[in-house]
């Protein structure tokens, strides 16, 4: 993993445009329940391909699918086109030596991803429970029956650790005050609060009274990079390959001595595949500080062929089937459309 991988040259693109279905709203930005993006296919050399995924959220900040494919189609690049050509680079490595990418790579352990409210979210952490997670990620929407739903969850397994993200939906004053109405209980299970602030102004100063009132940490994804090259003070980066350069934000989290955890775009199997063998090259070349990842977001959607392959939802990472990031017979046989 270098800090900037060279990109080689590919001879031949092609494309496969797909679509996810949810249940529900996934973050507190977007309530959309179809989501779509598209696979990308690079020959690298004569007969050796290699597979990406480009899955923008445009509610966070990305360019459309639409703006991405056509700028794909004009030779151009962003950080999601970028990200999916070292995929599919990656990828055709792995295939061309005919060898899983995962092989002998240790992928660390993922916490569970929680949506919905209310009996729904009582529901999906019940059932993380049973599938074996010690910690959750809950997606927060600002919503007056959260601490409610909160509070029960910690009474019914006072020993999950909970990680809540925000996606900058509230202001730091809300974030104090709905700290402030948690039991101490509560308050001691809770790992970190992700993106927890919403005008840029006022988030340094409420990250220190967080930190100073409640003792809790403050974990930093979205503009990661330039969360960083500005010299804040936040205590986790959360990584995600789908859109950021890896090695300089690992080598920054080192000197700062930051816990890091990387987590998947909750994008197309591929990309999840893409997220966990980075997170297993980082934890394999940084020792020590990357921590209980979120790389298993696919039971967040209806289940299709791809998922399936990944099995099922748990905190290990078991997917290491086929060559390169795997489902070979699943990417020959779809349609690709050719640029």
């Amino acid at each position: 993993m270098k800090s900037e991988r060279q990109h080689q040259e590919y001879q031949n693109v092609w494309y496969h445009p797909y679509s996810l279905h949810s249940q529900q709203g996934l973050n507190a930005r977007s309530q959309r329940r179809e989501h779509s993006g598209f696979l990308i296919k690079l020959e690298f050399e004569k007969g050796v391909y290699g597979y990406g995924c480009v899955h923008p959220w445009p509610e966070l900040g990305d360019p459309s699918g639409e703006a991405c494919l056509k700028l794909l189609v004009e030779g151009g690049e962003n950080a999601l086109l970028r990200a999916a050509k070292d995929c599919a680079q990656v990828d055709a490595e792995a295939r061309k030596n005919g060898v899983s990418a995962f092989e002998r790579l240790a992928v660390p352990l993922s916490h569970a991803t929680i949506v919905g409210r209310g009996e729904g979210m009582v529901q999906a952490v019940d059932d993380a429970v049973a599938l074996g997670f010690s910690c959750i990620k809950v997606k927060m929407v600002g919503a007056d029956d959260e601490l409610k739903s909160l509070e029960h969850v910690h009474r019914c397994y006072p020993d999950l650790m909970l990680r809540l993200d925000f996606n900058h939906c509230l202001s730091g004053g809300q974030v104090l005050k709905l700290l402030g109405n948690m039991s101490e209980s509560l308050l001691r299970r809770i790992d970190f609060l992700e993106d927890p602030c919403l005008e840029k102004e006022e988030k340094e100063e409420s990250w220190e009274d967080i930190r100073a009132r409640y003792g809790i940490g403050v974990a930093i994804d979205r503009c990661l990079a330039d969360w960083q090259e500005s010299g804040s003070s936040f205590d986790v980066s959360v990584v995600k390959p789908a859109i950021d350069r890896v090695e300089p934000l690992m080598l920054n989290a080192q000197r700062q001595a930051r816990r890091v955890v990387f987590t998947s775009y909750m994008d197309h199997p591929l990309g999840q595949a893409f997220a966990a063998w980075c997170a297993g090259v980082a934890n394999e070349r940084y020792h020590g500080i990357v921590d209980i990842c979120g790389l298993m977001t696919h039971g967040l959607y209806e289940a299709n062929a791809f998922s399936e392959q990944l099995g099922k939802v748990s905190p290990e990472w078991g997917h290491e089937q086929g060559t390169g990031l795997g489902f070979d017979e699943l990417l020959e046989g779809i349609k690709w459309n050719n640029i």
